[in-house]
């Protein structure tokens, strides 16, 4: 995060996008705006240049995911947006795992993107607001699931890293009972499997 004497736009913004001149019309938008900004043709290398950076990146298909996370270890503390056009919530939680910290859609106007890279160095994680209200239906739902203590106790055990062979022994169940049952929670949940479980437990409180 900056601080609040601290001018974000002192900090460097590097572009990379596959289409030259939609590049170039980012590096625009972010000059006016008072950024230095530019399209490296080395971004790992780039990074490592500056004390403080910004990247927005593309990642429609086929992305370049090995850049990315080339970047992130370049300098772990670099603010990263994403661009991806329509972004979905699951290639969000995909971003979100890499290190990224906002995701826009690549069709937005450049000062929206240019905004979203100010907030990002503000410690805000920005992203379209279809996904946000999905996110937010999803709490919603869990806030109102009654759960069993069993069922918190197995989102706790998850949440722990614990093996399901563990949990059912745990429980006095078989492993495929278990899992089983997993399946069931996840339903109710209506999550898709055990990670999407325990971030969504733990954002509701429910662990």
């Amino acid at each position: 995060m900056i601080s609040d004497h601290h001018d974000p736009h002192l900090f460097p913004v590097a572009i990379i996008d596959p289409l030259p001149a939609y590049a170039v019309g980012l590096v625009s938008a972010f000059a006016e705006a008072g950024f230095s900004a530019e399209c490296p043709t080395d971004p790992p290398r780039w990074t490592e240049r500056h004390d403080r950076s910004a990247v927005v990146i593309t990642m429609d298909p086929p992305c370049d995911e090995e850049l990315l996370q080339r970047l992130v270890k370049s300098d772990p503390e670099l603010w990263i947006t994403v661009l991806v056009t329509h972004p979905r919530l699951s290639g969000l939680r995909h971003f979100w795992g890499m290190g990224v910290h906002s995701v826009v859609d690549r069709m937005t106007r450049p000062q929206v993107i240019v905004r979203t890279v100010e907030l990002t160095m503000a410690s805000h994680a920005v992203v379209p607001m279809a996904i946000f209200e999905s996110i937010a239906e999803k709490l919603l739902k869990a806030s109102d699931i009654d759960l069993s203590e069993q069922h918190v106790a197995w989102l706790e055990a998850l949440g722990r890293g614990a093996r399901i062979s563990d949990i059912a022994q745990a429980s006095g169940y078989s492993i495929r009972e278990m899992h089983r049952l997993l399946g069931q929670l996840y339903r109710t949940l209506g999550v898709s499997g055990r990670f999407e479980a325990i971030a969504l437990a733990a954002r509701s409180g429910i662990i």
